[in-house]
């Protein structure tokens, strides 16, 4: 099957995708045609499946995921003023929970000047009351960047006396069971061991195609901790923003060998 063959067999599950991802920069249909190309002729229906298993999380949904985060803290914490509680970003200026915290701003049920970053957090914690903190985040797939990231700044928060929440849109169950070790954590969308498509748990591809999805995976020449995905996650997960190494490189890795479909996320 050719690439003309490809696109007339596949049309409307193509325009379909590129439709979904429309506020994502590089998903245009010539580049979803090369992506597919790659995997050759008689592995078109295989990636065509690959692509109609992909989770794509846009800005819309964010925004949605956001508001209804901010939800859950109030029905979690009924008793607790606005005021009295606040929202840090773990991530750095243009990482994911930079973009929750922008979308929070814009939240009525959230004061403006109770989103924050640290440094503002401990000031403000001198000045007034903290009940509740909740750091955010848009994704953990293994949960490692945060728990390093806790480990560093704890002796920071937890002199404030607040309660102390993380708060992530998308949680992968394999961080969840590390973050739960050291912080309550309030999630939006939780993934399973299912959306690991590489797993026995997982029904959304056959064994052969398993272990074919993988023999791809080599070809986009990752190293090997990133060949099942970081962690061995195994996602099918790209954001707005970028796509998490959590999930498969044949989504995000680009070389010689290999055309990205998705871009990386920065950082």
């Amino acid at each position: 099957m050719n690439n003309n063959d490809v696109e007339t067999t596949y049309d409307r599950d193509i325009e379909a995708f590129v439709q979904d991802c429309g506020d994502h920069e590089y998903i245009r249909r010539p580049r979803v045609l090369r992506w597919l190309k790659q995997f050759g002729d008689d592995e078109a229906p295989l990636a065509m499946k690959v692509l109609k298993n992909i989770r794509y999380f846009g800005a819309s949904n964010l925004l949605v995921m956001s508001n209804k985060l901010v939800d859950m803290v109030a029905n979690t914490y009924p008793h607790t003023k606005s005021s009295a509680v606040f929202y840090v970003p773990v991530g750095g200026p243009g990482t994911g929970s930079h973009i929750v915290a922008r979308h929070l701003r814009i939240n009525p049920n959230v004061p403006n000047a109770n989103v924050v970053d640290l440094l503002a957090l401990y000031r403000e914690s001198k000045r007034r009351k903290v009940e509740v903190v909740v750091f955010l985040e848009d994704f953990s797939g293994t949960g490692n960047t945060i728990q390093e990231w806790w480990s560093v700044n704890a002796p920071i928060v937890l002199p404030i006396g607040c309660t102390v929440v993380l708060g992530v849109l998308v949680l992968n169950s394999a961080a969840r069971a590390l973050i739960d070790e050291d912080l309550t954590t309030l999630t939006v969308q939780e993934l399973t061991e299912r959306d690991n498509v590489l797993s026995p748990e997982s029904d959304a591809f056959g064994q052969s195609e398993k272990d074919r999805i993988l023999d791809h995976c080599m070809k986009t020449s990752c190293s090997e901790p990133y060949l099942r995905g970081y962690g061995k996650c195994g996602l099918l997960v790209a954001f707005q923003h970028g796509c998490p190494n959590d999930s498969l490189p044949i989504l995000w890795h680009e070389s010689t060998t290999w055309e990205a479909l998705f871009k990386r996320r920065s950082v």
